[in-house]
């Protein structure tokens, strides 16, 4: 496959992102919300403390495959690794069972040791603030890093010290709307805290238009091709 037509199908697989994200008009509100994971015992899976707005899911950074089931090249992006969700689901634990200490919390945190972590929104949303701790250890990568995301690309991403004991993220407003946020592998994470607002209505208009844009350009190119 030539860069062009990789570089197209890209475009495409955001124009469909964006089209899923206004299929039902624009979120209904913001919100604020803030996770310590203490409120069930250790074992709990992740997915019991989502809600509407929020969920926890198993990470993969893979691409999107056309329709023959083959990897576009050039699409790589971070999406919910939906056969680890079901065989291995993310669980809430006590670090100490792990030997890296007790959680922040001080009970209970995110177990992402073995892989990433994706705090999925329900819809594109505008960043306010975000804030984690890490588990009081100091075992891991200084070069981590957590990375806010949307349904194909990496808008941005801020470092997260797994060898401090405790360390902090905190992250201000983003001008770019996210669809979500990965942790990565190799910590436990705790005290989760995030608003967001909905995007104002010209950048919809924008999503919008890059959706049919994106398409457009799709159609016209398989159409070239016969």
């Amino acid at each position: 496959m030539n860069k062009s037509l990789a570089s197209l199908l890209a475009v495409a697989a955001f124009a469909a992102a964006a089209g899923s994200a206004l299929a039902g008009g624009p979120p209904p509100n913001t919100f604020s919300l803030a996770f310590n994971f203490d409120s069930l015992p250790s074992g709990s899976l992740a997915s019991l403390f989502s809600t509407s707005q929020v969920s926890f899911h198993n990470a993969k950074f893979t691409p999107t495959l056309d329709g023959f089931g083959d990897p576009i090249v050039g699409t790589d992006h971070w999406q919910i690794d939906t056969a680890s969700d079901t065989a291995f689901p993310l669980l809430v634990q006590n670090p100490n069972l792990f030997g890296r200490g007790n959680a922040p919390s001080p009970a209970n945190a995110l177990n992402g040791l073995d892989q990433e972590i994706l705090v999925q929104f329900d819809h594109p949303y505008l960043l306010t603030s975000f804030s984690v701790t890490l588990d009081n250890d100091t075992f891991g990568l200084s070069t981590a890093q957590i990375s806010f995301v949307t349904g194909t690309s990496t808008v941005l991403s801020v470092g997260a010290d797994q060898t401090v004991a405790g360390f902090v993220v905190n992250q201000g407003p983003l001008a770019t709307p996210i669809s979500g946020i990965v942790l990565p592998g190799g910590a436990f994470y705790d005290n989760i805290a995030v608003a967001a607002t909905v995007p104002e209505p010209s950048t919809w208009s924008a999503l919008a238009g890059v959706a049919a844009l994106g398409l457009a350009a799709l159609r016209r190119r398989r159409a070239s091709a016969f």
